[in-house]
C-alpha cells in the first residue's frame, strides 16, 4: 500500500474510532448509489449538546467504478433554525476530506453546512442540502480548492427509514490547472436510524 493510500485509511480509521468513542444517544446508516458510485456513511448523533440542539459526527466513503474513493470525517452543530419554524433544522461544522483520483491523492479541511425541511403538517416528507468547501490554504499542494455539494428529497417510509433521491457533485481545481470531479450525478439512497 503506498504512502497516500495508507493515509487515506489512517484517516477513515481515525474517525471510525472518534464516531464509536462519542457518548451517542442515536445512530444511523446511510448508502447512496448510482451507476458510477456508491456513497456509505456512518452518523452519531448527541443530544447533549450543552441545551443547544446535538452534535452530529459522521464518517464515510464514496467509491466509483473508475477507482477513485472520498473518505471523509466530519462533526458539526445542528439545531432548529429558528424563525418560528420549527421544521427546519441547520447545522455548521468542519470535515477532512481525502480522496485519490487517477492517481493523485488531494486533502481538505472544509467548512460548511446543512439545512433540512420537514414538510408540514406530518413532517415525512424530507428536503435537504449540505454543502463544504476548502480553500487553497487548507487544501493540500496539488488542488487550490475543494468542494462537496449534496441535495436530496426524501420520504420517511417509516420512524427512522428515509428513502431519497438526491445530486452530489464533489471537485477540486488543481494547481496545475483544470478540475478533477470525483463524482457528479443523481443518486438514491436510504437512511436508517436505530
Amino acid at each position: 500500500m503506498n504512502k497516500h493510500a495508507s493515509g487515506l485509511a489512517s484517516l477513515a480509521l481515525t474517525g471510525a474510532l472518534a464516531v464509536s468513542a462519542a457518548p451517542v444517544a442515536a445512530d444511523a446508516i446511510d448508502i447512496n448509489l448510482n451507476n458510477d458510485a456508491a456513497q456509505f456513511r456512518y452518523l452519531a448523533y448527541d443530544g447533549r449538546a450543552g441545551g443547544f440542539g446535538k452534535r452530529e459526527m459522521d464518517v464515510g466513503l464514496i467509491y466509483t467504478t473508475e477507482d477513485d474513493y472520498l473518505a471523509m470525517f466530519g462533526a458539526q452543530m445542528i439545531a432548529e433554525a429558528g424563525a418560528g419554524i420549527p421544521e427546519l433544522e441547520a447545522g455548521v461544522g468542519l470535515k477532512i476530506f481525502g480522496t485519490r483520483f487517477d492517481s493523485r491523492n488531494i486533502f481538505a479541511l472544509a467548512i460548511g453546512g446543512q439545512l433540512k425541511y420537514s414538510v408540514p403538517p406530518h413532517r415525512r416528507f424530507v428536503l435537504g442540502v449540505e454543502g463544504y468547501y476548502a480553500p487553497d490554504v487548507v487544501t493540500s499542494s496539488r488542488a487550490d480548492n475543494f468542494s462537496y455539494l449534496s441535495a436530496y428529497a426524501g420520504y420517511e417510509v417509516v420512524p427512522e427509514a428515509l428513502v431519497y433521491v438526491g445530486y452530489r457533485s464533489v471537485r477540486a481545481d488543481l494547481t496545475t490547472g483544470g478540475d478533477i470531479t470525483v463524482d457528479s450525478g443523481g443518486h438514491f439512497g436510504v437512511r436508517f436510524g436505530f
